[in-house]
């Protein structure tokens, strides 16, 4: 009976921590090609996304990648990676609210405000 009594805290300590482990949410992404410089992509989508309150705390031309905040409860992160191609640029988003996959029309949304901007003169 000894037995019993000894195992039955560290049984239940277990299982407390079992109920505390999480699942990771598979992110979404959305991705898109522009006939502009990795330059041109990243400094047109910092803009789309500084105008909707984000900050931009990591941008990297020659390594093609960007990364941006929003302070916000829960706060919202986006990050963009870019490939080259033949006269184009390959454009992917991911981001995060909180701990959750911000949605793909979201994402969707900020890359037509990107190609919007490289149109525009």
């Amino acid at each position: 009976m000894k037995t019993c009594l000894g195992i039955m805290p560290v049984l239940l300590g277990l299982s407390l921590l079992a109920g505390c482990a999480t699942t990771r949410i598979q992110p979404v992404s959305a991705e898109r090609s522009y006939n502009a410089s990795p330059d041109a992509v990243l400094s047109a989508l910092g803009t789309a996304l500084v105008m909707r309150g984000f900050t931009v705390p990591h941008a990297n031309v020659d390594l093609c990648e960007l990364r941006a905040e929003l302070a916000a409860r829960p706060p919202w992160q986006v990050s963009a990676h870019c490939t080259r191609q033949a006269g184009a640029t390959r454009l992917m988003l991911e981001g995060q609210h909180g701990h959750q996959p911000i949605a793909a029309p979201s994402l969707a949304r900020l890359l037509d405000d990107t190609g919007a901007r490289l149109d525009a003169p």
